[in-house]
């Protein structure tokens, strides 16, 4: 006894709440399109770690960065004396270690060019869509994608984009509300 009621449609299982059964085996691969938002640490991480982990041919990626350059947290604070509280040689990716350092506690333009030395040394900004904000990101269920608003930060022009898979790389810190 089935569950749910079947069809065939052109070869494949249709069901009458709008699933499809592919006929494929599990886990076949397909190519999957993924989005960022951030072009920071964990964005250039990203970047990295899928051209080294995945064939070319089975993604696409975009990071969407507000900001005309990478960097994050290091290219937006540029106050007196901003610098890393944590010690400057464990503030390095490990697969890319940067042992000279000039401070223990490494200031903040000098983290900033070891994100933009990262960015070219490994041909990420490639992916990197800059000057454009993720406004809204939502999942549709129907579809089984993310559907993702971005707005053009010079212009204010907005549209629409969508990706299998959706990363928040902003780092954003979400202010304490005063109860």
């Amino acid at each position: 006894m089935a569950l749910v009621d079947e069809t065939m449609l052109n070869g494949q299982h249709q069901s009458s709440v709008g699933y499809q059964i592919l006929d494929q085996y599990h886990s076949q691969p397909r190519k999957v399109k993924i989005a960022c938002s951030g072009a920071g640490a964990s964005g250039l991480c990203l970047a990295f770690k899928i051209q080294r982990m995945l064939a070319p041919d089975t993604y696409d990626l975009a990071i969407y960065e507000k900001n005309t350059t990478v960097g994050g947290t290091w290219h937006e604070n540029t106050y007196p004396g901003v610098a890393c509280d944590i010690p400057a040689h464990i503030y390095s990716f490990t697969f890319d270690p940067k042992p000279d350092w000039s401070h223990y506690y490494a200031h903040g333009d000098e983290i900033q060019r070891y994100f933009e030395d990262f960015a070219d040394r490994h041909n990420t900004r490639k992916f990197i869509q800059f000057e454009t904000r993720v406004v809204g990101a939502r999942w549709n269920t129907q579809e089984g994608i993310w559907k993702i608003t971005l707005q053009n930060v010079v212009t204010g022009e907005e549209r629409e984009d969508w990706a299998h898979f959706f990363i928040n790389g902003s780092g954003r810190l979400v202010p304490r509300q005063n109860s």
